[in-house]
């Protein structure tokens, strides 16, 4: 039977190694427990002193982690350097100097725009690029679905999504998802934002700590660990947005649900229909009726 996981889902940590592992030790993950799975909702980069050593976090605990824009915009300069389109800008403006200096050990006294090919040579660019091109726009578990920014809501197939809009959107950051039945768990949109926003909307302020999800008829409580004013996890029907504004807050919202892995349970009606198809072959049909072989 497949197994029933406990996952500790995570966003937007930008650097910040230290409260990333504060959260994860409060929300109770034990990396030595098997049915324990990390999942990072992206933005693992930029801005926090210590990028590296939550990528080794991520890739030592066999995280699963779908695509960010800030993650985007690392694998922009490790690909294209200088010649990147934003690459300055995002130095300037978003925090990518941060990510630079904690991956190639640049101190503050070398680092400076007429070094940064230089940077590219101190970091182990092949490695870095072969995790970061696999990483997918979005996961699924059996009742959740896992994504960045968020999947469109108006799109009959919601897998439509484009990359851009899995990676950027805000505008629609605090509306169900009402293109599936799946819990929809996103980050990138500061959690206190998509709950003013929801607001406005008419939604309403929802605490998520009274909502529950069902799976085998059985009922569960969400669970949250890190920020617990307005920058905690906030749920809006099926959408749940939790991002904790670390850099800010200095907490990482750590969002805890039990779910099955549908890989597994894929594996599972496979393999059932394998004993009955085995078992059908035993079966043989005369003129007296169906006879056991």
């Amino acid at each position: 039977m497949a197994q029933l996981y406990t996952y500790f889902v995570f966003s937007d940590v930008h650097g910040e190694y230290d409260a990333l592992i504060q959260s994860l030790q409060e929300a109770g993950y034990n990396p030595d427990n098997p049915i324990h799975k990390l999942i990072s909702l992206g933005d693992n980069f930029d801005r926090g002193a210590n990028s590296k050593k939550v990528w080794n976090y991520l890739r030592n605990h066999n995280a699963i982690c779908v695509k960010g824009n800030h993650d985007l915009m690392f694998q922009e300069y490790l690909e294209k350097g200088m010649d990147g389109e934003f690459v300055l800008f995002n130095i300037l403006h978003n925090g990518l100097g941060a990510t630079i200096r904690s991956f190639s050990g640049m101190d503050m006294d070398t680092f400076k725009v007429s070094s940064l090919e230089q940077a590219r040579t101190y970091i182990n660019r092949e490695a870095i690029l072969n995790w970061m091109r696999r990483l997918p726009l979005y996961y699924e578990t059996e009742h959740f679905i896992f994504c960045h920014a968020g999947i469109n809501p108006i799109l009959d197939d919601w897998r439509a999504t484009d990359e851009h809009y899995m990676l950027w959107d805000i505008e629609d950051s605090h509306k169900p998802c009402n293109n599936t039945i799946k819990n929809v768990v996103i980050g990138h949109h500061h959690a206190f934002r998509v709950r003013e926003n929801a607001i406005k909307a008419g939604y309403g302020d929802v605490d998520i700590q009274t909502c529950r999800y069902t799976i085998d008829d059985r009922s569960y409580k969400y669970k949250y660990f890190g920020n617990q004013d307005e920058h905690k996890p906030f749920i809006c029907q099926n959408k749940i947005a939790i991002d904790g504004c670390t850099n800010y807050t200095g907490k990482v919202n750590v969002l805890v649900i039990q779910d099955y892995d549908p890989a597994e349970l894929k594996a599972d009606v496979e393999k059932v229909n394998e004993i009955i198809k085995e078992e059908n072959s035993k079966i043989s049909v005369n003129q007296d009726g169906i006879t056991a072989t």
